[in-house]
């Protein structure tokens, strides 16, 4: 009944309703233990749009997250507040009326008061206004980037997602003796942190998921002991390793097993230089976990490989679905490293009794949404057309389509384009491109130098400034190690003949050109392995609140833009623990709310003849320097 439904939220509602001059009970406020009275007239029942007589909501009125269904009662239009999935009919008020979500223990509710008839359509006394209950539920995101750590609390409610930060720290690499290594243990304790936080907003929680950036991962010995602080992806040992692995099987062999694209950075590539360097840790090793996995096993216990994770190793085939037996083989590799492969939607367990105390937190359950960041960055796109290309953007920007089976054909091996995993076993055919991690290291070279900006500063200084005479192409290797990124530049357009950026400004402007046309470069070469004209580019992630870079994505590629969601990493990995523990109904339905929780902004391609032959010779040079590489000395 109502007032085992608001009291069941954890507050009384249930006083403080005047009656109206025709004296009928009021509903909302004479409520005994077994229901409401109805004695009397139904006047307050009707004009507030409550009639007893279609006080159930028939079952197809039912809607569901994503909806924007309504239901009409009497004189007035109720929202029921039902998009969240109830375990019985909604009475009149859209209040489950036993306070219960299918599968959901518990949630948190508020009271709001929707729009009636300003007066009692009986007496024409002013209406008082009975409230009805919104269903929020709130899950937690961990959300690990290269750059910065964060964790996210999302409360869904029938209007949409609403993202709020509890906790951010730095995630800066640590160097010892020459190796580059992630500082795994201050991440864990920032983590912990975080939740502590969580517990602090007293909220009921539904769930808990992590994803992190891809490739990486830790050893444990048979006591599971962490072997060694895991080693960061831009590390120098991986330099020339891919002739090295192309001496052991031949490229073509690679990709026909994996399907994923050939840098470096690849956890293949990594285990092969470590069996070089360091082939004892290799041989203490009884279980290797990707970096969301490692973090979710000292969460639940638990081990396992989350697939759109696992994608990134290229030791995975997404023939069989599993890990390529063939590939380790050759390689020589251990299978037995390799944990059993769980997809997006997956309930680990609760988290560790130890775990959860020390945090505040009771048992919440720990579900595995796309762990590599991108996969719920692209859960998150708002689009169902199976022609739009998305840009993840961030330290990376990550372009692509999404396909219901790898493409393994000789046009994408040739553009060296990577299947990576997606919700429903679904992959994302795309390519990795350098992105906001040269904006990033200018920004941290002129901090080194006693020059501090934001973001929106530098985005600023670059919207002032014309278009860049200089192009460099963003993924060319001088630009992957940390460094002073500003010289760097320079140094590559001096040896490329080009005019040397000077100012902040210019070294800005080159760098949104530059990664404009290579989005350009890449979309041609997209549409040709799938052998179809794709249509409108969405830019989901933090990049998408880069203005400059939108406009001058959609004036070098010719196609409409679409910036939004900025938060759609913490977006897609919410709305797909949504989807597992049933508040949501299906993944389809996550492109539909995360357009419906945010404001989206649009960017028209440039018509004027002038500009598009200026863009146009832009990308001729970056073709040429994409396809002669510059040399560049120590």
């Amino acid at each position: 009944d109502v007032r085992r439904a608001l009291l069941f939220a954890g507050h009384d509602y249930s006083t403080g309703v005047q009656d109206c001059a025709c004296r009928t009970d009021c509903v909302v406020r004479n409520i005994s233990p077994l229901g409401p009275r109805r004695t009397g007239s139904t006047c307050r029942l009707a004009w507030a749009g409550l009639d007893s007589r279609r006080a159930s909501a028939p079952s197809a009125q039912r809607g569901r997250v994503g909806s924007k269904r309504r239901a009409s009662r009497g004189h007035g239009s109720v929202p029921v507040a039902n998009r969240i999935r109830f375990a019985d009919p909604p009475n009149g008020f859209g209040i489950p009326p036993t306070g219960r979500i299918v599968g959901i223990p518990n949630r948190f509710c508020i009271v709001s008061v929707p729009a009636f008839p300003a007066v009692c359509p009986d007496c024409r006394s002013p209406a008082p206004r009975p409230p009805t209950t919104e269903c929020i539920l709130t899950y937690l995101a961990v959300d690990l980037g290269a750059d910065s750590g964060r964790v996210m609390a999302g409360r869904l409610t029938d209007r949409g997602l609403q993202l709020s930060e509890v906790h951010r720290f730095p995630n800066v690499p640590v160097s010892v003796h020459g190796t580059l290594h992630w500082n795994i243990l201050g991440i864990w304790h920032e983590i912990q942190e975080g939740l502590r936080k969580a517990a602090g907003l007293g909220e009921p929680v539904q769930g808990l998921g992590l994803d992190t950036w891809g490739c990486d991962f830790g050893l444990l010995d048979a006591q599971d002991r962490l072997l060694g602080n895991p080693v960061h992806y831009r590390d120098a040992r991986t330099n020339g390793i891919l002739e090295e692995a192309f001496r052991i099987q031949a490229r073509d062999e690679i990709f026909a097993c994996t399907g994923i694209q050939f840098i470096p950075l690849n956890t293949l590539y990594q285990l092969l230089a470590l069996k070089r360097l360091s082939p004892q840790d290799l041989q203490m090793a009884a279980s290797l976990l990707m970096i969301p996995d490692l973090l979710n096993f000292w969460l639940t216990g638990v081990k396992a490989a989350e697939f759109s994770i696992a994608t990134t190793t290229q030791c995975f085939d997404p023939s069989t679905m599993d890990w390529s037996g063939e590939l380790l083989a050759a390689f020589e590799l251990p299978e037995s490293l390799f944990q059993p492969i769980v997809h997006p939607g997956y309930t680990l367990g609760p988290l560790l009794p130890d775990l959860a105390a020390a945090v505040g937190l009771p048992a919440v359950p720990v579900t595995v949404p796309a762990c590599h960041d991108t996969g719920s960055a692209v859960a998150a796109v708002p689009s169902s057309d199976p022609n739009a290309v998305w840009i993840s953007s961030g330290t990376w920007s990550i372009m692509g389509v999404t396909v219901p089976d790898a493409v393994l054909h000789a046009k994408a091996l040739a553009g060296n384009f990577t299947n990576e995993g997606g919700v429903e076993r679904t992959f994302r055919f795309c390519k990795n491109i350098m992105g906001l991690w040269l904006i990033q290291e200018c920004r941290r070279t002129w901090m080194r130098a006693g020059e501090t900006y934001s973001y929106a500063e530098l985005g600023a200084m670059v919207q002032a400034n014309t278009r860049s005479p200089s192009i460099v192409d963003p993924d060319h290797e001088v630009f992957l190690a940390p460094g002073d990124m500003p010289l760097r530049l320079q140094t590559y357009c001096r040896a490329s003949g080009q005019p040397v950026p000077e100012t902040k400004q210019a070294i800005l402007s080159c760098i949104v050109d530059s990664l404009a046309l290579k989005y350009r470069w890449v979309l041609t070469r997209l549409e040709d392995a799938l052998d179809r004209q794709l249509g409108t580019i969405h830019v989901v992630g933090g990049g998408s609140q880069h203005s400059a870079l939108n406009q001058a994505t959609a004036d070098a590629t010719g196609r409409p833009v679409v910036a939004g969601p900025a938060e759609a990493t913490a977006t897609g990995n919410i709305l797909i623990q949504a989807v597992a523990n049933g508040a949501m109904d299906s993944f389809g339905q996550m492109g539909t709310v995360s357009a419906e929780s945010v404001s989206l902004e649009g960017f028209e391609p440039a018509t004027a003849s002038g500009q598009r032959a200026e863009w146009d010779a832009s990308y001729q040079k970056l073709e040429q320097l994409v396809a002669h590489p510059v040399s560049i000395g120590a």
